[in-house]
Formats: C-alpha cells, sequence, structure tokens
C-alpha cells in the first residue's frame, strides 16, 4: 500500500480497485507496505515521535487488512528505508515488531521485501538474537537483486538467483542452512512491456522460485481464529468469515478510486470460481493457548490442503481435500522450479470420521499422538503414512468396515515411516 504512519504518509487510492481487478484478470493479489523507519523524532513534521513497527503495522492493517485473508497473498514488509537514521539492531527491532503486530491481530506473519544492502549491511550487523528473531518471524524472502538493468530479458530467472550476482544477497536469510531462501525475486526495474504504455515505461519484474502449486503455498491460509469449539459451517469461526473493514485514508489523502468491492465474507472451500475461490484454500486448525474440537457436520466443500492440530469430528457432509503431491510439472520449460509439498493433509491431534461424513483426501500424514478414528461414513484416499514414536505412534482406528475406496480409482496405500520408535497402527 505504499505508505507509513505519521509524515510523508501516502495512502494507495487505487488498493481496492486493483485487488478487484487482479482476481478478474485471474492474478493472485497481494499488498505491500512501504514502511518508514527513516522517520524518527527530529525528522520535519514528524511531531517529535519517531516511526514504530508496531504502528506501522496497525497503519497497514487499517489500509490493508480487509485483503489479509484467504484468497489473497500473504502481506509484505517493504524494508528499505532508515539505514542512516538507526542502528542496526533499531532496524531489526523495527523488523519484529512490525512483524508481531501482523501476527497479533491477523494470525499470519508477513512477508519481507528486502535488497542485499539491508538484508546484509544493516540486519547483518545486528545483534545474533535480533538477526535469528528476524529471519523467525519473515518466513517468506522476497529478494531483490538486479544484475542487468540494461537487458533484464538476458537474466537467468530459470536457472540463476540473487546470489550469484552479489555474494551477500540474502543477508542473513542463509545464515540457517537454506542456500537459497527466496521465494521471490525482483530481478529488474526496468522491465518492459507492450501491453504498459506501448511498452515505453519501466516496471518491476519479479520471478516466483517454484511453480503455480509452490506459490499457491503463498495464500493466507484459512485459520480457525476462536480458542472455543464449534462448527466448521460457522462463518465467525474463521479469517475468512470475518467481516472486511474497508480502508480509512489519512487526512489529505486521495480519496479512495473506483467502487470499493470488499472480500464477501466466506467459509473455508466455499464453492466459487476464480483466484480467491475456497478451492485454494489451506485449512489450518490451531489454538496453541486452548483445547477445542472442530466438528463438519454439512456441507460439500473442497479445499486445497488441511492441517489439524486440534480434534476435529466429521459426523457428516463431504470435505475434500484437492492437493495431489504428485501433480504434473513443467519440467520442461521451467526445470528447476520448486515444488508444493509432499502432503495433502497433515493429523497432529485426533480425528474422527462417522456417520454420514465424507472425506477425500490424496497423501495423509498422521502424527505421533494422533489418530484417524474411522466409525463409519465414506473415505478415499491415496497414501496414509503412520509416523512411529517411542510412547505413542500414529492410529488408524477401525471401529466399523471400512471400504477401500482410492482417489479417482488410483491405487492406495497404508505405510509406516521411518523414524525411532513403535511403528504406526491400524487397529
Amino acid at each position: 500500500t505504499g505508505q507509513n504512519t505519521l509524515s510523508q504518509r501516502y495512502d494507495d487510492p487505487n488498493l481496492v480497485q486493483n485487488m478487484n481487478r487482479s482476481a478478474t484478470a485471474g492474478i493472485f493479489g497481494g499488498s505491500y507496505h512501504f514502511s518508514r523507519p527513516d522517520i524518527i523524532a527530529t525528522t520535519p513534521y514528524a511531531g517529535g515521535i519517531a516511526n514504530t513497527g508496531t504502528d506501522e503495522a496497525d497503519h497497514y492493517i487499517q489500509m490493508a487488512g480487509a485483503f489479509m485473508r484467504p484468497g489473497y497473498l500473504y502481506p509484505v514488509h517493504d524494508f528499505e528505508a532508515g539505514q542512516v537514521a538507526r542502528t542496526s539492531n533499531q532496524m531489526a527491532q523495527f523488523c519484529i515488531d512490525f512483524s508481531d503486530r501482523v501476527f497479533q491481530v491477523m494470525g499470519i506473519r508477513p512477508a519481507i521485501y528486502v535488497n542485499g544492502n539491508y538484508a546484509h549491511n544493516v540486519l547483518g550487523a545486528a545483534t545474533s538474537t535480533l538477526r535469528s528473531q528476524v529471519v523467525t518471524k519473515y518466513p517468506i524472502h522476497w529478494n531483490a537483486r538486479w544484475p542487468n538493468q540494461n537487458d533484464p530479458d538476458s537474466i537467468n530467472v530459470q536457472g540463476g538467483h540473487p546470489k550469484d550476482s552479489f555474494s551477500n544477497s540474502y543477508g542473513i536469510w542463509d545464515d540457517y542452512g537454506v542456500t537459497h531462501p527466496w521465494a521471490f525475486w525482483q530481478y529488474a526495474s526496468t522491465g518492459r512491456l507492450q501491453s504498459y504504455n506501448n511498452g515505453n515505461s519501466n516496471l518491476d519484474f519479479n520471478v516466483c522460485q517454484g511453480d503455480i502449486e509452490y506459490l499457491k503455498d503463498f495464500l493466507v491460509p484459512a485459520l480457525w481464529v476462536n480458542n472455543s469449539s464449534g462448527d466448521w459451517g460457522t462463518l465467525g469461526n474463521w479469517n475468512c468469515g470475518l467481516a472486511p473493514t474497508a480502508p480509512v485514508p489519512g487526512p489529505g489523502q486521495v480519496p479512495p478510486v473506483g467502487t470499493q468491492t470488499l472480500p464477501t465474507p466466506r467459509l473455508p472451500g466455499a464453492a466459487g470460481s476464480g483466484v480467491t475461490s475456497g478451492v485454494h484454500d489451506t485449512v489450518i486448525i490451531d489454538r496453541p493457548s486452548a483445547q477445542i474440537t472442530v466438528t463438519y457436520s454439512s456441507g460439500i466443500r473442497e479445499i486445497r490442503k488441511l492441517f489439524v492440530r486440534e480434534q476435529l469430528d466429521i459426523t457428516g457432509g463431504e470435505l475434500i481435500v484437492n492437493y495431489d503431491p504428485d501433480y504434473p510439472s513443467n519440467t520442461v520449460q521451467y526445470p528447476n522450479a520448486l515444488r508444493s509439498g509432499s502432503v495433502s493433509a497433515q493429523f497432529t491431534q485426533p480425528v474422527s470420521l462417522s456417520g454420514s461424513g465424507s472425506l477425500s483426501v490424496h497423501t495423509l500424514h498422521v502424527d505421533p499422538q494422533a489418530s484417524l478414528k474411522y466409525q463409519g461414513g465414506r473415505f478415499q484416499f491415496c497414501c496414509i503414512y503412520l509416523a512411529p514414536d517411542v510412547q505413542a505412534p500414529a492410529r488408524l482406528e477401525l471401529e466399523a468396515d471400512l471400504r477401500l475406496s482410492g482417489v479417482a480409482g488410483r491405487p492406495m496405500l497404508i505405510a509406516g515411516v521411518a523414524g525411532g520408535g513403535d511403528e504406526g497402527v491400524v487397529d
């Protein structure tokens, strides 16, 4: 959204219009916030108050929080100002505070857009504790590295990396065992497209390190937001079911342009078409400070992935988890593109299927301490992997006759997972 909190503020009047137009065009869309840690107490018009990461995150949420929900890409912290105004420790703390506030309010961690100078020279000079926190709190790294501004089309974006032209391009992000930790690479700011001003104006060019399924992993997941038990079909239990808040432009800002159509509250997996459809949802049921039970009792819904970290009881309706880890990818044109993960669903807590309930999933991982209890209903799968454990290995508990049915008629497999302890159990 290109804005800051207190002075030199800019609120993008085209935000809502652009988000809607990108969705209509079939493009996954997201927002960004250009932070201003360069504004300190002595900055003209700052009113003697320095910008803070927390305040800027609040402003970002105020302006673009409506799109920090399923159907849209993770929000982005654009971090490229303030090197002279603050110390490296202060800059790192600013980033930490920004991410923590977004997480506190929205339940998600933002991505960070950063160049090699800020990643290496600025954040890299902070204490080891702060460096580690920054990387942890910004797991999605968007690297800005422009190796050939005169001829961006010659850049090897399919086989190359930002680090190829500057060894410290990733800064602190490759200090923890990942050789090329970037998810997105802005490789030029001088790109041209005929569709934009007849090819006469520059554009920022970016590339994702993976294929389209890898890209979908950076869509905001559908999150259960209550510390109480409830039904999947209740809108208020989900971040995608809450009513969005319209942007509130600050004094002196340009009024919003176009019709201000905000996302419609919906359930995870709600029927629809296009890039904001529930079919692309990754659903995460996780309330670390509570023990809850989610009940799926009715309705037909199709989601992409499912991660269950609280008890889930499927008693009716039909839940389809459509991600197939064996999906075909264009390895001829994009031989180095990263793929999405190897799991369609992961159960970390007990899940039961009973009554008229139906569950369809390609590849299911059941973790130690967890179980899938089949008491009735319809269950389709291709692969179930049961994790071992010294005390409580994963369990597939059959309390009723299970008629084996593979997804799309494909072969089925129930197998253990390598590791120490007792093997997974089918009982």
